[in-house]
């Protein structure tokens, strides 16, 4: 018996080693500025992140991926460009039962003054190591970049590219590729509208179409912006449809079951009279593009500090809840590599019932975060990668790389302070501020209390907040450094330094 009780306890003492996992927040420096990076986890714990770089003038690009282990460290890092760079644009999972990958970018070449730029997919293993490498379309004096990349079989990849050209700004679009990966047939959709640019696809097993959603034109020409554009399985058109009115950019979907999908979107939430506000909305749809319901969310206005959606992927879910990722206090025409102002990472998690159950903030009021992507991993949280910077480095821009893992409530529990970032359930900006500050609130608090001490413990500053986004008068504070906290039902929500200048 008490042979049967050891092997117990050692099963469990290993299972539970192998699952636990460390949250954590990790800053890497890159070679050039990054652009666009998605992290995905591996069936062994590690995490690799595919990186598209490019130097300050945009005239070469950097493509490559990272293998950072659970602990944050980087394990290995190879590039895949061609003779004159190239691009990682995308990273999927093909074979988990050979810990095989694809990834998908471009590389560059030049001749006779002109610049191609050469598609391709590649399958790696985890040690990266390339199984195979294929080129797909070739492009002359245009930018190519994969935008997603959907494996329905085995033997089928669909790729989603976006183009736009090199010297002017006449046309922007996007084509769609086929590929049967034991045969290397490709079969290429491009449709005829222009001024349009994709954000994801989905594939309906059942009803065997593509859905591709994408801001711009429809096939009538009629102006718009968020659609959805219907494909069979061989590429073949079958018609297009207006989203949800007021979404805008940057749709993400993710299917539930054979008839749904949830959807989210930027839009604009408009006021009495005449004003709006940037805001994001998260809706479940049937497959024929109907909403069946949702809602949308935005910061306080008219103190409307800009939220907008990650870049790439904003969308994941685990068993208990969906969660939508943005970023806040932007400034749409300076970001990201005028930015002045610290900006902050949001996750907003909802039920499967889109109820709404919390949102949480991450930063440390200096730093500009550049989020673009969110993944489930295996413990049930989420990995959140993207670029960074300090807000004084603008030219030339030079943005490195995060990477943030957050456990299932979204909480970093890995460390008692976590260096750089912290999660809260407030936010207290500008930092440093002037004459007045605002505070903004998460959904899931009504009111709360703000406090404000002086470094030798003295409180200077008690407000009470009533609603999501409290202007605040610091006029007689003297310019210094203060301490704060927010408390919401006798728990503290958020706290820090708050510097006036």
């Amino acid at each position: 018996m008490k042979l049967i009780y050891s092997f117990l306890l050692f099963f469990l003492l290993f299972v539970s080693k192998a699952m636990a996992q460390t949250d954590f927040f990790k800053t890497y420096t890159t070679p050039l500025s990054l652009e666009k990076s998605i992290a995905i986890q591996t069936n062994n714990d590690n995490f690799l992140v595919s990186l598209m770089e490019t130097e300050p003038e945009r005239t070469k690009k950097n493509g490559g991926i990272i293998k950072i282990d659970s602990d944050t460290q980087i394990i290995d890092w190879k590039f895949f460009n061609g003779q004159d760079g190239g691009s990682i644009d995308y990273i999927i999972k093909y074979n988990t039962t050979q810990n095989l990958y694809i990834i998908g970018g471009t590389k560059d070449s030049i001749a006779s003054g002109h610049l191609y730029t050469n598609l391709f997919y590649e399958i790696i293993n985890e040690d990266l190591q390339s199984i195979k490498t294929q080129p797909l379309l070739l492009s002359e004096d245009t930018i190519q970049e994969i935008h997603q990349m959907n494996l329905v079989s085995d033997s089928i990849l669909y790729i989603l590219v976006n183009r736009w050209p090199y010297m002017h700004d006449s046309y922007f679009d996007f084509f769609i590729i086929k590929i049967n990966l034991n045969t290397n047939d490709q079969i290429i959709y491009k449709p005829t509208i222009k001024s349009s640019v994709s954000y994801d696809m989905i594939y309906w097993p059942k009803q065997e179409k593509i859905s591709i959603f994408y801001a711009g034109n429809g096939a009538d020409k009629q102006a718009s912006l968020a659609k959805t554009m219907e494909l069979d399985k061989d590429l073949n058109y079958m018609g297009y449809d207006s989203l949800v009115y007021g979404m805008t950019y940057y749709t993400d979907a993710q299917i539930i079951n054979d008839s749904t999908y949830m959807l989210s979107s930027n839009g604009y939430s408009h006021y009495q009279p005449f004003s709006s506000c940037h805001s994001m909305y998260f809706y479940e749809m049937d497959y024929n593009n109907d909403s069946i319901k949702g809602c949308q969310y935005y910061p306080g206005h008219p103190e409307d500090s800009i939220i907008y959606s990650f870049l790439y992927e904003s969308l994941a879910k685990n068993d208990e809840s969906f969660v939508v990722g943005s970023v806040v206090n932007i400034e749409p025409f300076q970001y990201p590599y005028q930015q002045t102002e610290a900006t902050y990472i949001q996750l907003t998690f909802f039920d499967y019932d889109i109820n709404m159950q919390k949102q949480i903030y991450y930063g440390n009021g200096t730093d500009v975060y550049w989020p673009m992507s969110i993944q489930p991993t295996m413990d049930g949280g989420f990995v959140i990668c993207g670029a960074w910077r300090k807000p004084e480095i603008t030219n030339p821009p030079n943005q490195d790389l995060f990477l943030l893992k957050v456990n299932s409530e979204g909480l970093i529990t890995g460390m008692e302070e976590p260096k750089g970032i912290c999660a809260s359930e407030a936010l207290v900006y500008p930092n440093p501020g002037g004459e007045q500050f605002q505070v903004k609130l998460a959904a899931q608090h009504q009111n709360a209390l703000l406090e404000m001490y002086s470094l030798n413990g003295k409180m200077l500053l008690s407000e009470q907040l009533n609603q999501a986004q409290t202007t605040i008068n610091a006029q007689a504070l003297p310019q210094g450094c203060y301490t704060y906290r927010i408390t919401a039902n006798g728990l503290k929500i958020a706290g820090g330094k708050w510097v006036k200048e």
